[in-house]
């Protein structure tokens, strides 16, 4: 059975319906399952963004990511360089990882509306930035401690996993209050 075909009463293919091929709803489910990758894989195996991976493991958020739908702003490792750390407690930790978060929603970069905010795993909110260089509209998600000459850019945006979507950022967001936290 391909992938993506849908498979009806009787075990028919409903792309070709003309077809003996049979197939049980555990055999559509298994291959489904087997392509697809959940957002903690994706950040897991995917190189450029180990560092979150481990933030994510070291305070226990890897398996909140991996149920539900999720749009995921996820810093790739360089950014991480340039803040002193993670966080001053355990829960403030948390609180950075999860402002990098939309719960519930899955936002393509086509939706994320220019100006407009996002509420954040966290509580707290982002907003979306916009910029024309050379005619091509470049986005940015910024927390309220970013400051605007040093926005996070989404620099890979769309990639798709089961549960939701991931788009790579180029700097860490910093939700309020983070630079008092010791970021």
């Amino acid at each position: 059975m391909l992938p993506g075909n849908v498979v009806t009463g009787g075990g028919r293919n409903e792309d070709d319906s003309d077809t003996n091929e049979s197939a049980s709803q555990a055999d559509v489910i298994t291959v489904a399952a087997a392509e697809c990758r959940s957002i903690s894989d994706f950040i897991c195996e995917t190189r450029v963004t180990s560092m979150f991976c481990g933030f994510l493991k070291q305070y226990g958020l890897l398996d909140d990511l991996s149920q539900g739908n999720w749009t995921v702003f996820v810093p790739y490792n360089p950014a991480f360089a340039e803040i002193p750390s993670v966080g001053s407690s355990f829960d403030s930790a948390r609180s950075l990882l999860m402002f990098h978060a939309v719960y519930d929603s899955v936002l393509m970069d086509s939706q994320l509306e220019c100006g407009s905010l996002l509420e954040m795993a966290n509580g707290q909110t982002s907003r979306t930035f916009c910029k024309t260089f050379e005619n091509v509209q470049v986005k940015n998600q910024k927390g309220a401690d970013n400051k605007l000459e040093e926005m996070p850019r989404i620099i890979a945006p769309n990639n798709i996993a089961c549960n939701g979507i991931v788009h790579l950022t180029d700097r860490v967001l910093l939700p309020s209050g983070a630079l008092s936290h010791g970021y």
